[in-house]
């Protein structure tokens, strides 16, 4: 079983205590195995970069981790899956609905919700979709870099089946949007996908 009694001592993180979900949590470690590197920084706001992301069970293995931990991990998603009869459970669970339909400045965006909230975690993958990209998506640099907050990149690693929580990373003025991707693409580059051939860095 992983252990996560280390958060016991955070005073920052946002909470979301559920033991059921905590249970069912457990159950799923147990049997999928996995484990965590390093750990989570104790933190009132927070960008997590995740990466590699080539499948949809990247998703749930992140999601059930934050349910072990008790930590409130938010998530962007489109505002129709927002809709009944799944709407509230997927808001419980972090999301956050975006409308893109709508041309809003998805930085903008997430910087309201930051400012608006006392303590926030936003989760999302800089590769924006589960098939072979080159190009990364910046917004989380330019979100951490204009609230002052901290990247906390974290690499899941399908061959040895571990969670990993790198340092976090503050960017700014001094380091530019291509050097910011370029560094934390070296970062990601050690760990391996569940589909490598999806993985381009």
């Amino acid at each position: 079983m992983i252990d996560v009694s280390y958060v016991k001592d955070y005073q920052n993180l946002p909470e979301r205590k559920n033991a059921f979900l905590k249970f069912l949590a457990k159950i799923y470690f147990s049997f999928f195995r996995w484990n965590v590197k390093g750990k989570i920084p104790d933190v009132e706001k927070a960008v997590v970069v995740v990466a590699p992301h080539t499948s949809n069970w990247d998703f749930v293995h992140l999601l059930m981790f934050s349910f072990l931990v008790e930590v409130k991990v938010s998530w962007f998603g489109k505002h129709t899956i927002f809709r009944k009869p799944f709407g509230r459970l997927f808001k419980y669970f972090g999301g956050v609905p975006v409308d893109r339909s709508k041309h809003h400045n998805f930085v903008d965006k997430m910087v309201e919700e930051f400012e608006k909230r006392e303590k926030f975690i936003l989760a999302l993958s800089p590769e924006g979709t589960r098939s072979p990209v080159r190009k990364w998506k910046s917004g989380f640099y330019f979100i951490a870099s204009r609230l002052n907050i901290p990247v906390v990149l974290v690499g899941l690693d399908y061959k040895t089946k571990t969670i990993n929580f790198l340092p976090p990373l503050y960017f700014d003025s001094s380091l530019g949007k291509e050097e910011a991707l370029k560094k934390v693409k070296n970062l990601f580059s050690t760990f391996t996908a569940k589909y490598p051939e999806k993985f381009v860095y």
